[in-house]
């Protein structure tokens, strides 16, 4: 019952969300549906086809199916907006985030999955809706540039719901992960917590710069044997190829 209770909540607040995204893109009522149902059950129906448990839940139980058309049909027939959406939709989320996370990783657990493919899943079930709506919608999933660490509350509230049923506290550890979840979500939120994204990070890159500055004269003594004895026409080709790839790098850049 309270998987179930669980799962139909984070059903709703998926598909409200989805809805508000389907109003901003000015879809009609049939995208709003779509991008509900899609937001909030595809991810566990990717779990249940990994894990194979014989049947997709969200066919098998139709309340799941009417619960994502209610969420839709409310963000149909209201038009949210300003700041306390805003402060809502991020909280929903999050909220989202840790109950998926729990109930994606007990029923891998139920169907004896390994510890850290019960992670994977709840990790999976938690946010591969919304990275599938993203991408329908045309645009990079929140969850690869969402740098206030969307997947850090849903695999920490996976590993307590494994780590609690490993202890024999599985309704403990049902009801306590994804209020833990919440929690850790709302300090990143207020905190103004994220993590950093440095295109110039490479600490094995300047390992090697170092290594390579106190072996410079040496080196160098090797460059110029190599030059004397590589023909011209090698030198032109690998001269050719390294200019081709610097110029792809500022290209990326």
């Amino acid at each position: 019952m309270t998987y179930r209770v669980l799962e139909l909540i984070g059903v709703y607040l998926t598909s409200l969300v989805a809805g508000a995204v389907a109003r901003r893109m000015n879809f009609d009522i049939v995208g709003f549906a779509l991008l509900a149902l899609i937001s909030s059950l595809a991810g566990g129906a990717v779990r249940d086809v990994l894990i194979d448990t014989g049947q997709v839940a969200a066919l098998a139980n139709p309340a799941y199916i009417w619960v994502a058309l209610a969420g839709a049909a409310t963000a149909f027939v209201t038009r949210f907006h300003g700041l306390a959406w805003t402060m809502f939709q991020y909280h929903a989320d999050m909220a989202t985030v840790g109950v998926w996370a729990v109930t994606g990783s007990s029923k891998a657990l139920l169907a004896g999955v390994s510890p850290l493919g019960c992670v994977l899943m709840g990790l999976l079930t938690a946010t591969g809706g919304t990275v599938v709506r993203d991408i329908m919608i045309g645009r990079v999933p929140a969850l690869l540039k969402n740098q206030q660490v969307m997947a850090i509350p849903a695999v920490i509230a996976s590993v307590l719901t494994v780590v609690g049923f490993r202890l024999g506290q599985y309704d403990l550890a049902m009801i306590g992960s994804p209020i833990v979840a919440f929690a850790i979500a709302l300090v990143i939120y207020w905190a103004g917590w994220y993590v950093p994204t440095r295109q110039d990070f490479a600490p094995v890159n300047n390992l090697a710069r170092r290594v390579r500055s106190s072996f410079s004269g040496t080196e160098n003594a090797a460059h110029r044997v190599a030059r004397d004895i590589e023909p011209g026409r090698v030198r032109r080709w690998r001269h050719n190829k390294m200019r081709q790839a610097e110029e792809d790098d500022d290209g990326g850049r």
